[in-house]
């Protein structure tokens, strides 16, 4: 990824660009275990601030405030496909992570209040929150595309679903609010859950992936998120996160020896 958040030739893109686009969707068939993934979506924090029964590892401003450092660099996945116009200055950075990327040159920072401007940019324009599976802290907020972003198509095209988990969060319509317009399904929805039947909106929460981007683009304010029932709880840390993955896909062990002395 370095190489496209850092910019790089024409001659360097046009050998890099085929190899990676070879080597995404195999790489995406290994992401996650069987029960673990390893990112989450995340709706923007206004879309759940006031509901009752809200985690804080589902708060991503919370989030935010707890880093020592955030920045921002190219979204690499965007530089490479370029099949859209959505921004590409959108691959958000954490902590270490972020440091070290933004002291040699493949990011800059921002402030946090900038980096909560940015995430309700994105969302204006569609873009799905995608952050590590964990709840101890960010490492990573990747604002995703269904056209470029390989996390999403890991799942979406590549046949791995378990890469991801969905926030933990489904739209509850208000039939009353609801004009029928169509813009959750046509314009707002990435995955095609959203449809609407006589003058009115439903969801199909199998599909949902909790995004919210059809509660924050609806025109009538019909749409708001609201917790579901039996959502995995996220890994505490990264570690353990890792280490579930392992144990799940039988390489735990093999890992472990792997460290010893």
């Amino acid at each position: 990824e370095f190489p496209y958040m850092k910019g790089m030739s024409d001659e360097m893109r046009n050998k890099l660009t085929p190899l990676w686009r070879s080597y995404l969707p195999k790489l995406g068939t290994q992401f996650g275990g069987t029960e673990t993934r390893f990112s989450r979506i995340i709706p923007i924090q206004e879309e759940v601030e006031s509901e009752p029964g809200v985690l804080p590892y589902q708060k991503v401003y919370d989030m935010i405030d707890r880093a020592k450092a955030v920045g921002i660099a190219t979204c690499a996945c965007r530089d490479m496909e370029r099949s859209c116009d959505a921004p590409r200055e959108a691959c958000m950075l954490f902590d270490e992570t972020c440091t070290y990327l933004v002291e040699r040159g493949f990011g800059r920072y921002l402030s946090k209040e900038e980096m909560k401007e940015r995430l309700r940019e994105f969302d204006r324009a569609g873009l799905v929150h995608q952050i590590n599976n964990v709840q101890e802290r960010l490492t990573f907020v990747c604002n995703c595309c269904t056209c470029c972003c390989g996390l999403l198509r890991m799942s979406l095209e590549w046949g791995n679903p378990p890469v991801f988990t969905g926030s933990g969060l489904v739209p509850a319509v208000d039939a009353e609010a609801c004009s029928g317009c169509g813009i959750c399904v046509d314009e707002r929805c990435p995955v095609g859950a959203m449809k609407v039947a006589d003058g009115v909106a439903s969801v199909s929460v199998e599909r949902c992936i909790g995004c919210g981007l059809c509660a924050t683009g609806c025109p009538n304010d019909a749409l708001r998120l609201v917790p579901v029932s039996g959502f995995p709880e996220p890994p505490a840390t990264t570690s353990e996160m890792g280490m579930r993955i392992l144990q799940e896909k039988g390489k735990l062990e093999t890992f472990l020896e792997v460290l010893k002395p």
